[in-house]
């Protein structure tokens, strides 16, 4: 195994996923990255321009070893908007964006598709489920004639 895919494979278990879905993420094939961490052949600059784009990675740490495996990047401003926009985020939140990254662009689109089409479809069904009085003023009143 060369040092690069020792570094890939440390990578591959720093992420906690497989390589058939660390292959996917990076819209590379598994063989490709078995015959990278195996040392048969070196990854491409546009692969390691994905490893860079869709998990942080430094490519100066996965070529030569040198450096952290992430990139340094100030992420100060994203937690604050993070936390200002949702609040704490939970182990599951945080497998569902990992997840998410790993789709392509298709995939996202369609995603997100059903998204919207699922939250339309819920909002329906709350709305019918809600009182058919028109404001709560409207409901107390009518209670207030039954009772």
């Amino acid at each position: 195994m060369s040092d690069i895919g020792k570094r890939l494979e440390e990578l591959i278990d720093f992420l906690q996923i497989t390589k058939k879905d660390f292959a996917r993420s990076i819209e590379y094939s598994p063989g490709n990255v078995t015959d990278w961490t195996k040392g048969r052949y070196k990854p491409s600059t546009k692969a390691l321009s994905n490893i860079e784009k869709v998990y942080g990675v430094s490519q100066k740490w996965l070529l030569e070893g040198e450096g952290d495996m992430m990139i340094d990047t100030d992420f100060s401003n994203t937690d604050s908007r993070i936390n200002e926009e949702l609040g704490s985020i939970t182990d599951d939140e945080i497998q569902l964006i990992k997840t998410y990254r790993m789709l392509n662009d298709k995939q996202k689109g369609k995603l997100e598709g059903y998204l919207e089409r699922f939250i339309d479809e819920s909002m329906e069904v709350k709305r019918g489920m809600s009182s058919t009085y028109q404001n709560g003023e409207e409901a107390a009143t009518r209670e207030k004639k039954h009772a």
